[in-house]
């Protein structure tokens, strides 16, 4: 009995480890762009405290192998990760809105890797949302600047995690 079961086991573990290799786990980081000035409302440049949180957020994830940075066409949010993309020596990815779709296709693209997304405080909720495949997240306070989530997916709606920080 102990032989057959030392065959089993000899036979099923290399599919088991198989299986965990295929399944990669895939991590965004969403971010609010950084404070901004009330100046030209439509597209504010970063005031200094904003300056100050754009280093902060490339500091915090010096040490994070980040596969692509992606941002609205904006001002505010495209200085606030530009930090990151220059310490990472990235170009940021410019984008309209994303759909599921698109949430797949960075799986896709990016398996196993680190995506930062750069969004406002009306689309960053419905960002994470997206990637979670539910509706749990609401709007942000207009004055919440610090808001990250770190979210794993094995794909869109199959999440290994969520954490909500303030940075």
């Amino acid at each position: 009995m102990k032989r057959i079961a030392s065959i089993v086991l000899l036979v099923l573990l290399p599919l088991l480890t198989w299986s965990q290799d295929t399944q990669k786990i895939t991590t965004f980081i969403v971010v609010r762009h950084a404070e901004k000035s009330k100046e030209n409302p439509k597209d504010p440049e970063l005031l200094p405290e904003g300056v100050e949180r754009s280093e902060k957020l490339a500091q915090m994830l010096r040490d994070v192998n980040v596969a692509a940075i992606y941002s609205t066409n904006y001002k505010r949010t495209k200085n606030t990760v530009s930090p990151l993309a220059s310490q990472k020596g990235l170009e940021i990815q410019t984008y309209e809105s994303l759909i599921p779709n698109t949430i797949d296709e960075l799986i896709k693209k990016y398996p196993a890797g680190t995506i930062v997304i750069c969004g406002h405080s009306n689309t960053v909720p419905g960002i994470v949302n997206q990637i979670v495949g539910g509706n749990q997240y609401k709007d942000l306070d207009d004055s919440n600047f610090s808001a990250m989530f770190i979210v794993s997916v094995l794909e869109r709606g199959k999440v290994a995690s969520v954490t909500q920080l303030q940075y």
